[in-house]
């Protein structure tokens, strides 16, 4: 992983500069089984198993140069570099495509990032990443979910 104030991209030293493209080097990819992430810090990355990736990915299913990132005119897409499992965007598959904040990309058959922006405590997908009382909504939506269930329970048989 390169740091961003070390390689002099935090300035945005890479040819044409766009306002725009500032903010996106700020978003980074989350791992969503791992919760890691890895930050965007320069304007085109490859995603694959060959440890000269940019971002490499220890499994099978992940082709050596799998796809590849790009930051055009502030706006991050997706291209497939003929990969074997190829990718897809909120589970929709596609050789290349645009990526919003909250969008998930899954590279392979399994790797599954979300596109996100650190400075932001909840992502963009429409579902808080936490309730307001603190717990991850997931949770909050099993327990109505069972305290549902139960009232009905109640409810018929008593």
């Amino acid at each position: 992983m390169t740091d961003v104030a070390a390689s002099g991209l935090a300035n945005n030293d890479f040819g044409n500069h766009d306002d725009d493209d500032d903010d996106a080097l700020k978003l980074v990819l989350e791992d969503m089984s791992t919760r890691a992430c890895t930050p965007l810090t320069k304007p085109k990355l490859v995603i694959g198993r060959d440890m000269g990736c940019d971002i490499p990915v220890n499994d099978r299913g992940v082709s050596g140069r799998h796809c590849e990132l790009e930051l055009s005119r502030g706006q991050w897409a997706v291209s497939d570099l003929g990969s074997t499992n190829g990718i897809m965007i909120n589970n929709v598959p596609v050789k290349s495509g645009a990526l919003r904040v909250g969008d998930r990309l899954t590279i392979g058959k399994r790797f599954i990032y979300r596109l996100k922006d650190p400075t932001t405590r909840v992502a963009n997908v429409g579902v808080p990443a936490e309730s307001e009382s603190g717990f991850p909504t997931w949770l909050v939506a099993i327990s109505a979910a069972v305290v549902g269930l139960i009232a009905l329970v109640v409810w018929t048989f008593f």
